[in-house]
């Protein structure tokens, strides 16, 4: 049976996710990236190949499904028995609104998503392994109105902390603080919450996982579209500069440690309000 170690990046057809995933195949980590379509994933998969002695597999992963979640868990288990040693939580969504269905979206895909991906793959995952979820300074709670920051910050469960993100109240005062990107910003704070829950819980210990979140920046990407319109300025980092910070969290092992939260390799405080200089926002 082959042992070789393998990076799973979800989202990891495009944006940020794409750039992740081509950092590690250049340094010769073989990859699978976890995609919604497998046309685009064949098609970005094709581009990565162009590397000599590149390893890439595509398999088909819904974050908002538990069917889909299901399916690829026992996919990767099937062909890849602990040898997952990093796994990126990319996938994730903006949506350009205050509404419940939008919130409920935004909660079920950025936060709900990787939390379950990342408890569905712990079987699987290889002694040691680390975990990545890619947040946001726009999730420190800071950013967030005190009714949403209190139970997400009080949160001991992972079932708590989703539930403080789910609760949606049109009459929120976080619209006043936060008008630009309310719901994107509790999905953020949850998901920074539950990373640090899950650096703690037994079932990781026990096989020395470490579990952290990392901001990369607001990144021109296709997600980034509805943040400059809404805003009228232009994200000022690059995809390519995203994914540095990112893989810094991933692979800077001993200056990021377990259950924290940073970007470009330094880290952040959650509980601060977040800096212009991270997020590109005035």
């Amino acid at each position: 049976m082959e042992t070789r170690q393998w990076s799973i990046v979800t989202g990891g057809n495009r944006g940020l996710g794409f750039e992740v995933a081509r950092s590690l195949v250049a340094r010769g980590r073989p990859i699978i990236i976890a995609v919604r379509d497998e046309a685009a994933g064949d098609r970005a998969a094709a581009e990565l190949r162009a590397v000599a002695g590149a390893r890439v597999e595509v398999l088909r992963l819904d974050a908002s499904s538990g069917d889909s979640i299901a399916a690829f868990a026992a996919e990767v288990g099937a062909r890849f028995p602990g040898q997952i040693d990093l796994l990126v939580n990319n996938a994730g969504i903006f949506i350009d609104s205050f509404d419940a269905p939008s919130h409920a979206a935004t909660v079920a895909t950025n936060t709900d998503g990787p939390v379950d991906v990342t408890l569905a793959l712990l079987p699987h995952l290889a002694r040691g392994a680390r975990v990545v979820m890619v947040a946001s300074a726009l999730g420190q709670l800071g950013a967030l109105s005190p009714d949403y920051a209190d139970p997400i910050r009080a949160a001991v469960t992972l079932d708590e902390v989703k539930a403080a993100a789910r609760r949606f109240d049109p009459g929120s005062p976080l619209l006043k603080i936060n008008p630009l990107t309310p719901s994107y910003s509790v999905s953020k704070a949850a998901l920074i919450r539950a990373a640090q829950i899950l650096a703690e819980a037994p079932g990781f210990a026990a096989k020395g996982i470490t579990v952290v979140a990392v901001c990369p920046g607001w990144c021109r990407t296709d997600m980034s579209k509805a943040a400059e319109e809404k805003t009228g300025a232009q994200a000022p980092h690059t995809a390519q500069q995203g994914a540095a910070s990112i893989l810094a969290a991933a692979l800077e092992t001993g200056s990021i440690p377990n259950s924290s939260f940073s970007h470009d390799g330094a880290l952040l405080d959650w509980t601060a309000k977040p800096a212009l200089s991270v997020t590109g926002e005035g």
